[in-house]
């Protein structure tokens, strides 16, 4: 019987590692999730944990007296980086469209107006979906 190379042992060990680490990130998060949830319970406050609004997950909304906290979750055994503030950002904004749109009833759309866009700009447009139109193009949308 062959026996398969050193290289694609160390590699299956490797991403057997891996996929016990991502398990147990995993788990450190919903174990973290858990943890906030139980806490903005004890304190009064209505939880949905893990609910869609919008495009996006939200890992938990608490809600009490008119205030919203729209909670991102990250694992606590390594510091939360830039990305992570990126979600957070994320999931605050769809939440607020999901919000805007079901409970009141409105569509908000961000419109950005100039004479010319450059690519990068139409790129990050896009991605945030703000609309952007040269003054005319507007012009012939709001007639």
């Amino acid at each position: 019987m062959k026996r398969p190379a050193a290289g694609i042992v160390e590699d299956s060990q490797s991403l057997q590692t891996s996929d016990m680490l991502c398990h147990k990130k995993e788990v450190d998060i919903l174990g973290l999730e858990e943890e906030i949830l139980e806490l903005a319970k004890k304190h009064g406050w209505n939880v949905e944990l893990r609910r869609k609004h919008g495009r996006r997950i939200q890992d938990l909304v608490l809600e009490r007296e008119g205030l919203v906290l729209v909670v991102q979750v990250k694992d606590l055994s390594s510091p939360a980086g830039p990305k992570a503030v990126s979600q957070a950002r994320q999931d605050y904004q769809e939440y607020l469209m999901d919000l805007v749109k079901h409970r009141l009833g409105l569509i908000v759309v961000p419109v950005l107006v100039s004479h010319d866009f450059s690519q990068k700009a139409k790129r990050r447009a896009s991605s945030y979906r703000v609309k952007c139109y040269m003054p005319a193009e507007l012009e012939r949308l709001l007639v």
